[in-house]
């Protein structure tokens, strides 16, 4: 994540991927309406996940959509580390035609340094990883729609649900907290105002993502019910912790 102390550099790989994100989302020259129409809600992305494939086993990874389970994926960004790769190295991202079990191929991409792959996560774009005959190495991120983000935090019960969703399974909003960031500029209570939640709820969501996103544990938690305690607004240390936020909306254009 952006705040793993033991890679300083994942904050400028995320940084600049929002960047880009965020310009997409805006318009800039060249990009294509319909892409800044499915953008517009994508305010939210997951951490950074890095992966190697090994040579030694033939690593590869069988065709799969990215949104499977989890619904609220919209954008799949992929981030290639390996020097020199060449034709007959392998490890290819197979990109099939549109159809979740489609066995039409569009396109293959090799995993060159420093190309950024993009494509969307649902079953428009179902891909996989060709044999690899050398160690490959990746940084994916995935960007989410906020808006099916909240939905599935709060059980698809609307803004009204999440004490419901945190009574009868709070680990799961945790784990929300934990993996998502908002996409720069935005903080993640503007995240979760533009998502419809309510302003107490979403000053006390983004005081516990401001520790739990960052691998910090707030003083004196010991166990996840402190954290249920926290959602539910009943411990009151988090207000010491940290004062409210201004919660005014920020507005993309």
């Amino acid at each position: 994540g952006d705040g793993d102390v033991r890679a300083p550099s994942v904050r400028l790989d995320t940084a600049a991927r929002d960047a880009l994100v965020h310009a997409l989302r805006r318009g800039a020259p060249g990009v294509r309406p319909s892409i800044v129409g499915r953008l517009a809600r994508v305010d939210v992305r997951e951490k950074a996940m890095v992966t190697v494939y090994r040579a030694s086993s033939r690593g590869r990874y069988q065709q799969h959509v990215d949104s499977h389970d989890a619904k609220f994926r919209c954008l799949s960004t992929l981030l290639y580390f390996n020097e020199g790769w060449q034709a007959g190295d392998g490890g290819e991202n197979r990109l099939f035609m549109e159809g979740a079990f489609s066995i039409r191929v569009k396109a293959d991409t090799a995993p060159l340094a420093n190309r950024l792959l993009m494509f969307w996560a649902d079953d428009e774009c179902p891909h996989e990883v060709l044999h690899t005959r050398r160690d490959r190495y990746a940084s994916t991120i995935w960007y989410a729609d906020a808006d099916l983000l909240v939905h599935d935090m709060t059980g698809g019960r609307g803004p009204s649900g999440l004490a419901q969703v945190v009574a009868e399974d709070h680990a799961k909003v945790m784990g929300h907290l934990q993996t998502a960031f908002p996409v720069a500029p935005l903080r993640f209570v503007d995240v979760l105002l533009r998502a419809g939640l309510p302003e107490e709820e979403a000053q006390r969501l983004h005081a516990l993502h401001s520790f739990l996103a960052y691998d910090r544990r707030p003083p004196a938690w010991i166990a996840w019910d402190n954290g249920k305690r926290a959602l539910e607004g009943t411990d009151e240390r988090i207000s010491e912790l940290l004062p409210p936020v201004p919660c005014k909306t920020m507005l993309l254009r």
